[in-house]
Order: C-alpha cells, then sequence, then structure tokens
C-alpha cells in the first residue's frame, strides 16, 4: 500500500515546522548583528534546507530501490523531524564558521566593542584577528570532541546557543554512523577556512590562491552528504571536487563587488588587485573568470554536451555575469569585462554585445530570495533581538561615551572643576542597568536612526536623570547612603581631594552641573549631527518638561513620606500619579524624543505619542512596583538598604496592597504595557517588550 503524504507540508507536520520556524527566530533574536548583516542568517537558513533535503533524499532513495513505501507516516514523520533538526543546527556551526572568517577581512568596519564579547581576558585583549581565530580553533575543538575548559568562554548569549547547537549535533549524529564521518568533514572544513587567510598585499600562487576554494568546497559538500547520509553523492567524483569548487567560484565572481568592498581575498579580488597596479605577476596567475568558464565547458563537453546540461551551464553563466551588474546601469559589469577580458577581446565583445542581452530575460530566483532574506533579516533583527544580546552589543558603545571631560581647553586646569568632574564621572559610573539610554537607542532603531547621531541625547539624558539620583539620596530626600551598591556621592570622598564636611555641597553643585553640560550637549550634538532645529527644539522643550514634572513628582513622594496622601480612595491613584511623575517621565522622555526628532508634527504623530506617553506611564508603575517589592523581598542583591520605606514611613504599593496584591497588579498592568507596545509598533518591537518583562521580573 502506498502513502500520499505530503512531508513538507505545514498543516500535516504542524510540530516539525513550528519547532524550526522557533529556532530561525530565536536566533535571529540572539545572534549579534555583525553576523546578521553579513548574511548569516541566509547561509542559516540555505544549509538547514540543503542538509534536510539531502537527508530526506536518503530516504527517497531508499523507496525507490525497494519499489515501494517502507515506512509509515509516524516514521517518516520522525525523519522529518531528524533532518530539520540536523540542517539546523549544523547550519549555525557553519553560518559563524563562515561569518567570522568573513569578517577577518572587515575588521576595519567592526566596531572594537564587538570583539571584547569574543575575549574573556581583559587584561590581555587578542587583537581582533586573533580573538576570530580563536574562536574558529574553539569550534574546532568542539567538533573533533577535544576537552577543553568551556567556563574560559565569554558569557554571552549567543556563546550558550552556540555551545547548545554543537552538543546538540553531537547528540543528533551520535545515534547513527554519520558521526565520526560527519565531524571529520567538519572539522577539515573549518580548518580550510582557518587556513584560507589571506592579506592582499601578499604574493600568492595559483596553489595557495584556489587550494583553500577548492578545499572548502569540496569539505562543504562532503560534510552535508555526510549528514544528509547521502552516500552514493560522495562516490561520484565530479560532485565531490568539481560542482562545488564550480560553486565557489561562481559565488566569488557574483560577490565580486561586494568583496571588494569589504576587503575579501578570494581568486577574483586578488587578480583584479594585481591588474589595476598593472604587476607583471598578474601575467603568470591564472584568469579566475577563465577558469570559471573552463570548468563550465568540461562539464558540458564531459556529458556529451547534453542539452540540459548546457542549458543549466548557459543560464549560470548569465545569472553570474548579471550578478556583477551591482550598479544598474552597466558600469560595473563593463569594468567587470575590462580588467578579466583584457587580452581577450573576442570574449570581451561576446560578453558585452550578445550575452548582455539576455540579462533581461534570465532570472536568479535563489540570489534573489536570500538577498530579500538578507535585507528583511537584518530589519527585523534591528528591532527584535533579545534583551542580552542588545545589551551586549550597545552597553559598552554607551558607557564609553558617558565620560564626562573638561569643558576647558586642555593647557587651563581648574582644580575645583576636575573635583566636581570627579564626582560626575563617580555617579554617573557607579553603575546601574542603563535602561533608559538602551531603550532610547531601541527605539531610534525603531525609526532607522544611527546610534551615532543621537548618542548626544542618549548621555544627555542620563545625566539628568543621575542629576536626579544624587538630590534623591541626599539628606533632604530619601537619605540614602547607598547607591547602586556604593557609596553615594554625599558619602563619598573621591581620591581624598576634598574633607568630608564639604562632600554634601559637593554633591549638589556636581547634581546641578550635570544638567547644565546635558543641555548643552543635547543641543549642539543633535545640532551637529544633522536634525532639523525645529525638531531639537522641540526636544529640548520636551526634556525641561520632564525635569520640571522630576521635581514634582519627587516633591510629591516627598510629601508622602512625610505628611502622607490621605486615607481615601483616592490612594492608589496617587502612588501612580507618583510613581508616573517621579519614574515613568524619565522613561517617557527616552521614548518620545527620537520620535520627534525624525517626525514633524501631525495628527497621525500626535496619536503615536500619546500611545507612547501612556505606555511609559505604564512603565513607570510597573518599575515603582517592583521596587517596592524589592525593598521588601530584595536582600543586599538589590545594592541599596532594604525596608527603607519603612523606616522613612513611605507609603508603598506593598503597604496599600499587599504582596500578593501587589504582584497581582504588576502582572495586569505588564499586559496592558505589552499590547500597548503593540499598538505603538505594529511591525515588531520585541527588544522593547523584553525590557518591560525585564522590568517586572529583576531582582535588583
Amino acid at each position: 500500500m502506498k502513502l500520499n503524504i505530503d512531508l513538507f507540508s505545514p498543516e500535516s507536520n504542524v510540530d516539525q515546522w513550528t519547532w524550526l520556524l522557533e529556532q530561525w527566530r530565536d536566533m535571529l533574536r540572539t545572534m549579534p548583528m555583525v553576523f546578521t548583516q553579513a548574511g548569516a542568517f541566509s547561509r542559516l537558513v540555505r544549509t538547514t534546507i540543503g542538509i534536510g533535503l539531502m537527508h530526506l533524499g536518503k530516504c527517497a532513495e531508499t523507496m525507490g530501490t525497494t519499489g515501494c513505501l517502507p515506512m509509515n507516516a509516524e516514521l517518516m514523520n520522525e525523519h522529518l523531524f531528524y533532518a530539520l533538526q540536523t540542517g539546523f543546527y549544523f547550519g549555525v556551526a557553519y553560518a559563524v564558521v563562515d561569518c567570522l572568517q568573513d569578517e577577518i577581512h572587515n575588521l576595519d568596519n567592526i566596531p572594537l566593542h564587538h570583539f571584547l564579547t569574543f575575549d574573556n581576558d581583559k587584561n590581555h585583549q587578542l587583537t581582533p584577528t586573533k580573538t576570530i581565530d580563536r574562536w574558529l580553533h574553539i569550534m574546532e575543538q568542539l567538533l573533533s570532541g577535544t576537552d577543553f575548559d568551556r567556563s574560559q568562554l565569554p558569557k554571552t548569549p549567543f556563546t550558550s546557543m552556540l555551545i547548545e547547537s554543537f552538543d546538540n549535533l553531537l547528540i543528533l549524529t551520535e545515534s547513527n554512523d554519520t558521526m565520526r564521518g560527519s565531524f571529520n568533514e567538519l572539522a577539515l572544513l573549518l580548518r580550510s577556512q582557518r587556513m584560507d587567510k589571506k592579506e592582499m598585499d601578499e604574493y600568492y600562487d595559483d596553489e595557495q590562491l584556489y587550494l583553500g576554494s577548492v578545499l572548502k568546497s569540496h569539505f562543504t559538500y562532503t560534510c552535508t552528504t555526510h549528514l544528509g547520509d547521502m552516500s552514493t553523492a560522495r562516490e561520484e567524483s565530479e560532485r565531490l571536487w568539481v560542482m562545488p569548487f564550480l560553486g565557489q567560484l561562481t559565488d566569488d565572481c557574483r560577490d565580486f563587488n561586494d568583496d571588494i568592498k569589504s576587503k575579501s581575498v578570494t581568486p577574483f579580488t586578488y587578480y583584479a588587485s594585481l591588474m589595476k597596479c598593472k604587476e607583471p605577476v598578474a601575467n603568470h596567475l591564472l584568469n579566475p573568470f577563465y577558469t570559471f568558464l573552463n570548468i563550465c565547458s568540461d562539464i558540458y563537453l564531459s556529458s556529451n554536451r547534453d542539452s540540459q546540461t548546457g542549458a543549466f551551464l548557459g543560464r549560470r553563466i548569465a545569472r553570474t555575469l548579471r550578478s556583477v551588474d551591482v550598479t544598474g546601469d552597466e558600469t560595473s559589469y563593463l569594468q567587470f569585462l575590462n580588467i578579466f577580458c583584457m587580452n581577450n577581446r573576442v570574449l570581451h565583445d561576446y560578453c558585452w554585445n550578445k550575452l548582455r542581452k539576455q540579462f533581461p530575460i534570465v532570472t536568479d530566483p535563489e540570489k534573489s530570495f536570500f538577498r530579500a532574506l538578507d535585507t528583511s533579516s537584518i530589519k527585523y533583527a534591528r528591532t527584535n533581538r533579545k534583551l542580552e544580546t542588545y545589551v551586549c552589543e550597545n552597553l559598552m558603545k554607551i558607557e564609553d561615551a558617558l565620560n564626562i571631560r573638561s569643558l576647558h581647553s586642555q593647557d587651563e586646569t581648574i582644580f575645583e572643576e576636575e573635583v566636581l568632574i570627579s564626582a560626575m564621572n563617580y555617579s554617573v559610573k557607579v553603575g546601574g542597568k542603563r535602561l533608559r539610554p538602551l531603550l532610547m537607542l531601541m527605539v531610534a532603531d525603531l525609526y532607522e536612526i544611527e546610534l551615532t547621531r543621537i548618542l548626544p541625547l542618549t548621555c544627555g539624558i542620563e545625566y539628568l536623570h543621575t542629576s536626579s539620583l544624587i538630590f534623591d539620596d541626599l539628606p533632604a530626600q530619601d537619605n540614602s547612603d547607598l547607591r547602586r551598591g556604593q557609596p553615594s556621592l554625599h558619602k563619598t570622598i573621591i581620591n581624598d581631594d576634598i574633607p568630608h564636611n564639604l562632600c554634601e555641597g559637593r554633591a549638589q553643585l556636581a547634581a546641578v552641573d550635570l544638567i547644565a553640560i546635558s543641555m548643552g550637549l543635547i543641543n549642539h550634538g543633535l545640532i551637529k549631527n544633522g536634525f532639523l532645529p525645529e525638531c531639537v527644539n522641540r526636544v529640548v522643550g520636551e526634556i525641561s518638561l520632564l525635569m520640571h514634572d522630576l521635581c514634582i513628582g519627587q516633591m510629591m513622594d516627598l510629601r508622602a513620606a512625610r505628611v502622607g496622601i490621605g486615607q481615601d480612595n483616592r490612594e492608589l491613584d496617587k502612588l501612580d500619579r507618583i510613581a508616573w511623575f517621579k519614574t515613568g517621565k524619565t522613561i517617557e522622555v527616552v521614548m518620545i524624543t527620537p520620535v520627534i526628532l525624525v517626525q514633524l508634527p501631525s495628527d497621525k504623530h500626535t496619536i503615536e505619542l500619546s500611545r507612547i506617553r501612556e505606555l511609559s506611564r505604564l512603565m513607570g508603575i510597573l518599575f515603582q512596583m517592583r521596587d517596592d517589592l524589592l525593598d521588601v523581598e530584595g536582600g543586599d542583591a538589590i545594592g541599596k538598604p532594604t525596608a527603607l520605606d519603612v523606616k522613612n514611613n513611605t507609603v508603598t504599593y506593598v503597604s496599600l496592597l499587599g504582596v500578593d496584591g501587589t504582584r497581582q497588579r504588576l502582572q495586569q498592568l505588564l499586559a496592558e504595557a505589552l499590547q500597548l507596545v503593540d499598538d505603538c509598533w505594529p511591525t515588531g518591537s520585541e527588544t522593547v517588550k523584553d525590557v518591560i518583562k525585564y522590568i517586572v521580573n529583576r531582582k535588583k
């Protein structure tokens, strides 16, 4: 009895396909942005599908041999799930290896902070190239089963996912006879990747130039056949060597212009650089374009001039050359021909006059699909990365930018200014979650504002927030000796610069100075970075209102602590209003101001801003409710004295609702806030949602 089942139908195999989609989504949210921008996600998808199809092809091969279906639907579904898992986990490993290898040639364009996540030893930091090479070596150790201390790996979200992928790959392949072969091929692929590192200013002969490409393409193919359990494919020498190498040359030719920009050394870019400089050694190297065409010709002749093979190769050549025309006006294509057909006018004229006419009718759906996938994955990852990944990538940028320096010339040293700058930097750098500046960058990403353009605003508002905390800790207000686990500024002597009796006065002056520096930085920095003066003026007005409301909120808090908030039915509303003014307003300003910077006033704009303001209000209440719970339950982990609200006779959510009531309302408002995020940004803003969830679930 034959079995009629569509393995690839999501309706028939909803669990398997749902698992794969969730894994892809999770990887895209966890992967560092530099990998996504380098095309890692499209590599992952391509490899998952390729290996999955190979494994299923093995099943089809078995069916074809026996002439019937040897397994029932349940067993076929198990094979599908195994194929998807194997393809996904190998795809993760391959995508990371391939992107790391590519980025070695593109280090000038990668911020240095990325490499700190790769290097666990902050005292002996490796160069970016050596750091990447060490990571490649670590992955080779994982594949070969070598024992090493995993605790030495940097603690990043992506590290955990990478290790999990390798471990799952080991488990999956251990269940059958493919483990030894597949991991041997994986390790050899990795080693060939590590060996294939070239610099444009070095000299290479043909063997050095092509050997890496030949080995990489070969081991990529053999590795996938092992994981797909396609033994017959490994028996055909043409598939083992010639076709993979043709595929590699095709990719190198297609990506010629991109590789030139990223300084990647391929046979095409290396040959072009020598020809451009008119180096005599270029005459002694194989022309990679000729090599590409000769391989196509040999495959066609070895097929006894089969018409289908000829049509396949003809389309490949036309599609490849069409991809070279990145400018769309044929300029880049002509430049390519002038380089690689310089000494062959007949071939040059044929490609230009005849082959070029085929471009409009030749499509490259695979290339177009994966380019579109790269574009959409970058757009999705920009606003939907996990909070841990986002923090890992952006926190150091913020910390570096927050350092305050003298506003006077270097030749003029004022001791009192140094005292204030030390005090301000102490308070700014004493620690903290940096939720507000991170949240501002997330909103800026939603409106495609580059980080470097908005950093002055990010730092300025963080200075304002820090100034409010300094005032908040003073004896006249909360009278707190600790802030973020460290002595409050008015309780601190920095480098023995002032006597103890001046600490409180210095704290007050530092708080005022932070406000002054903030306003200057915001106004001049945003104008300098190209934002419209009208928009900058509105931002400054928004910030001024923030500081006014912040003072109102603190006054409400003081009055509630000293006088009480009354014994009527509006106690909860009054607490909400205090939380909104004292905490929600600082959240509101970081979420509102990026929108103001890029949008002129309109009715739609007003509606959008009102939703963001309501979201900020809820986030402020959530933040304060969680703070009140931590004051009761937090212990030493929160970095400041506990039970301070009880000591100061402060009315809190816990004192009104109790612990259980506060938790229940926390979850209710959380659901409302998450819905508001969807209302504000329907196209996707998972990172902002992660911030809200963190506020509710944080331990300090």
